[in-house]
């Protein structure tokens, strides 16, 4: 008799304890033969204990994956260890954690405690009820605060001053890389402060035409231009809530100029009218370009900066808080559980070594997009996120690394960062990055690449013109 068996026998209590467990657990020794499983497993794998108890692994499974074998391969203990094989010609899925089981320093054989993977999505599903729940009694500014994910200290700095910016109508003005989550930051801002009751309205600068950009800032009287009504602009809209200026490095300086104007006599006057209409608004601006190089540019007038940056507020790119990746990566998994009504529970190590390794020009935004596609494409029997779930993901990268193939060329600066380069370098370098591998991938196609990154193409002219990138037709 082996000595698990004796054990077991010995101390009938052990076989009571297992099978008042829920789970399914199966023993094996170093043959590979199966001496021991609870009741839950019959439940759980539609078997039957006598039938399984004596025979080899390989004789109750269909598949050659299985946890007890990982262990007794590797005498050392498995965590989530994917099993899936075939029963009364259903498929299951399941996850396993083993162990070996060693007595007297010996190894004697191998554990597997099973779950069904019904059991993590309930424990899915139930955890998006307690989090609604959590949500729903936090105070407004930790509900304002709350959903948005990092933990390393530059980020944690951010957060705290963008927390006590939202107590106060103090101008902020947000400088970080494209899809960093500016807007996300001003939309915390809003949520927690005294106006948010009132509108948040959101304006890109970059996408508005610089023809039409003081009529929708500061609104129109009828007869001004030909097809001009009265019509109010975005400060009066925004009246006694918040109005968020995005890229504002991208608004034409005669507007600026306009702009000041308006902020320092807390007045503004439609274009056409004689009348000015006070207005009283909570300000915030970004801008995707350092605030330094943009007044050295002359992309952001100097004194309106100093006028929007009462509280400054650098929010650092994806790549360098590179300890906030997998959060993040589960952050987005559990919003498209829910609204594509998958169970995924995690992505596999492969993936995560993916993730954590890549520079994301992109940023958070990028690394949404990614998993958003990735869920596209697990089935409703997956729970982890594998490599054959990303393929276009893995492709860009790889269209990335054959740039030379695609007519793109740049003609000014190093495209590497070097190491001691500043904080401001890196948020520069990391925006002229995202629009080549985005270029890239769209072979050059000016328009193509404007959407993809979420701005107007009289805007990516610009930045193409400013970081020296050129198509090699050109």
């Amino acid at each position: 008799m082996s000595k698990i068996k004796q054990l077991l026998a010995e101390y009938p209590f052990l076989v009571k304890l297992f099978n008042n467990i829920p789970t399914g657990i199966y023993i094996c020794d170093t043959e590979e033969t199966i001496i021991f499983v609870n009741d839950a497993t019959e439940t759980i794998d539609e078997v039957e204990a006598k039938k399984v108890v004596g025979r080899k692994i390989d004789d109750v499974y269909d598949s050659h994956e299985s946890a007890m074998r990982k262990v007794l391969e590797t005498n050392r203990d498995v965590d989530h260890f994917l099993c899936r094989y075939s029963r009364n010609e259903r498929q299951i899925n399941q996850i396993c954690n083993g162990f070996p089981i060693i007595i007297d320093g010996i190894t004697e054989g191998a554990c597997s405690i099973e779950y069904n993977t019904d059991f993590f999505r309930e424990i899915i599903k139930n955890q998006r009820t307690l989090q609604q729940r959590f949500v729903n009694t936090k105070n407004s500014t930790d509900s304002a605060f709350g959903h948005i994910i990092g933990k390393s200290p530059s980020f944690l700095n951010c957060l705290s001053i963008a927390t006590l910016a939202a107590q106060s109508d103090s101008a902020v003005f947000l400088t970080g890389p494209t899809g960093s989550g500016k807007e996300v930051f001003a939309k915390a801002i809003h949520s927690a402060s005294a106006r948010k009751e009132k509108s948040f309205i959101a304006v890109n600068c970059a996408a508005i035409p610089e023809t039409l950009i003081e009529s929708i800032l500061f609104g129109t009287t009828k007869g001004i231009y030909t097809g001009a009504v009265d019509r109010k602009g975005i400060f009066e809209q925004a009246q006694g809530g918040t109005l968020f200026l995005d890229e504002l490095n991208s608004m034409p300086l005669t507007s600026q100029a306009k702009l000041l104007r308006v902020l320092e006599e807390k007045k503004v006057t439609r274009l056409g009218s004689k009348d000015s209409i006070d207005f009283d608004i909570h300000l915030i601006s970004s801008s995707n370009m350092i605030p330094q190089k943009a007044i050295e540019n002359k992309s952001i007038r100097e004194d309106l900066f100093y006028r929007l940056a009462v509280v400054n507020i650098l929010i650092p790119s994806l790549a360098e808080r590179q300890s906030d990746i997998l959060p993040l990566c589960q952050h987005f998994i559990e919003h498209y559980n829910e609204k594509f009504n998958k169970n995924i529970i995690s992505v596999n190590d492969a993936v995560k070594d993916i993730l954590v390794s890549y520079n994301w020009p992109g940023n958070i935004r990028q690394l949404k997009h990614c998993i958003e596609s990735a869920m596209n494409f697990v089935s409703a029997e997956d729970t982890q996120i594998t490599e054959k779930h990303m393929m276009q993901f893995l492709a860009k990268i790889e269209i990335g690394n054959c740039a030379s193939d695609i007519a793109v060329s740049v003609t000014s600066d190093t495209d590497k960062t070097k190491e001691n380069e500043n904080v401001f370098k890196k948020i520069e370098s990391n925006e002229k990055q995202a629009i080549i591998d985005a270029l890239l991938k769209n072979k050059g196609n000016v328009t193509y690449t404007a959407e993809q990154l979420n701005m107007s193409r009289q805007s990516l002219n610009y930045r193409m013109q400013k970081y020296g990138i050129k198509r090699r037709n050109e």
